[in-house]
């Protein structure tokens, strides 16, 4: 991604002209999304699309390794940065939200809950393997920042951030997840915020675009119906 060019663009600018072209958008529109941003944030919405463009198909890889953007081969592809990008993409902003420390009420009960930072080093701990989501864990809160990126010794680690919601529910451990997964077990008491006053990381999520200069009606209207869902479906994140 190191060749493309800077250019981060909030996704409203281009949508005013989907009403430009004469013709219904038709083919097929390449995507690429993390694994989780697909099953929480598209598969849920993916048959209204369909009904509404029936001419348009909808190729969909979930991976966690990103894809180099300017070889072509998918006309969107989803990204996570936490502090926007090493190097520039031509790529508009779809929503941020925060990574949370979360567990089961079961878990609590069991265990207790760390009241700050370093004591999270006597907790089960399950975490992120994924050298580009990993980062360091610098939790800021009442007391100032605290680097506990020392005690990440979480007895289970995966690349795959729906792997760690699943083994969460299932009692093993504090995990962070972003909210776009937690965020209904959260308001539901499934799932209960560890260290609630301490901030963690904000994730931001991009659309990336092998080209800015010229894009199909089809890949317009997918961007648009994918604003629009994240807008109506996640009414929190910003």
């Amino acid at each position: 991604m190191g060749r493309c060019r800077a250019i981060l663009e909030e996704i409203d600018d281009t949508e005013a002209t989907l009403g430009a072209d004469a013709h219904a958008p038709a083919g097929r529109v390449r995507v690429h999304t993390p694994v989780s941003f697909g099953l929480h944030c598209l598969s849920p919405y993916l048959p209204a699309f369909a009904a509404q463009y029936p001419q348009v198909s909808v190729d969909l890889t979930l991976s966690e390794q990103a894809p180099e953007v300017v070889e072509g081969i998918y006309d969107i592809v989803v990204l996570g940065a936490r502090e926007g990008f090493d190097s520039g993409i031509t790529a508009r902003k779809l929503f941020s939200c925060e990574v949370v420390l979360c567990a089961t009420p079961a878990f609590v009960e069991r265990y207790g809950s760390p009241k700050r930072p370093p004591e999270l080093a006597d907790y089960p701990l399950i975490d992120v393997s994924h050298e580009v989501a990993r980062g360091p864990w610098q939790l800021t809160g009442p007391d100032g920042s605290w680097d506990v990126r020392p005690l990440r010794q979480g007895q289970i680690t995966s690349n795959n951030a729906e792997l760690l919601y699943r083994l969460a529910m299932r009692d093993a451990g504090i995990a962070p997840l972003p909210e776009y997964i937690v965020g209904a077990d959260l308001q539901a008491g499934r799932l209960i915020r560890i260290l609630p006053q301490w901030k963690l990381q904000t994730l931001d999520f991009f659309a990336a675009l092998p080209s800015r200069r010229f894009l199909p009606l089809k890949v317009r209207v997918f961007l648009e119906f994918l604003r629009q869902t994240l807008k109506d479906s996640l009414p929190a994140l910003r």
